[in-house]
């Protein structure tokens, strides 16, 4: 979105890395809660887009709770490959 106001990336990841650092500490307390609560084998964390660091801690907290991650670079991948583990066939169109 900033590239088309004309502002340049770099300009826009500082502008608003500490809006995006808070979030993610947000994030990681409620990923623990929910860490703490998830039960059972099937289940699988997908996330999508997530910056590296945070990408790196997300899945390190899973792995000492013996869950699966999977990390993709598009939302659209994540669930397609959610849905389809569930058992379903998803047809994209061309």
């Amino acid at each position: 979105h900033f590239a088309r106001a004309g502002c340049s990336s770099r300009f826009a990841r500082r502008r608003w890395s500490p809006l995006v650092e808070a979030g993610e500490r947000n994030f990681e307390a409620g990923y623990r809660q929910f860490l703490e609560r998830a039960e059972g084998s099937a289940i699988q964390i997908l996330m999508s887009t997530a910056r590296r660091p945070l990408r790196e801690r997300a899945a390190g907290l899973a792995a000492e709770r013996g869950l699966a991650f999977q990390h993709f670079d598009r939302l659209d991948s994540a669930v397609a490959h959610a849905v389809e583990r569930a058992g379903y066939v998803l047809m994209r169109r061309a």
